[in-house]
């Protein structure tokens, strides 16, 4: 069971994802949820997770600041960042050094459940 720690500050699209992945990928755990990069530090302290699939933009904080931040202290995490935007912009940039996966918002459910079955096996999906 590869377990999923979601971070998303949209309601509509934390639900969404979290139906995807309980409807189509049975072998996936969403094992908590944080609503921003502030909540989403204190809960990796709590609960262990294989792969954090954050959006790129949340409240209290950057995601520049926060990703280096888990990297050192969760250097085991994976880590999938979720966007509106298609491909990498130039704050992006500097985030792609330290995720294993970006994924857009426009695509399909496959493919959700395809980059976190790439990730968790140990390759990028970038």
């Amino acid at each position: 069971m590869i377990k999923i720690i979601l971070a998303n500050d949209h309601s509509l699209l934390l639900n969404g994802i979290t139906q995807v992945l309980d409807k189509d990928a049975q072998h996936v755990q969403i094992v908590a949820n944080a609503r921003d990069f502030k909540e989403l530090l204190l809960l990796l302290n709590k609960v262990e997770a294989d792969i954090l699939m954050t959006d790129d933009v949340m409240p209290h904080g950057t995601i520049l600041a926060v990703i280096p931040i888990i990297k050192e202290r969760y250097p085991h995490l994976k880590i999938i960042v979720s966007s509106m935007y298609e491909s990498f912009n130039p704050i992006s940039v500097e985030v792609k050094t330290f995720v294993q996966g970006w994924i857009s918002y426009t695509a399909t459910k496959e493919e959700f459940v395809k980059a976190i079955d790439i990730v968790y096996a140990g390759h990028t999906y970038l």
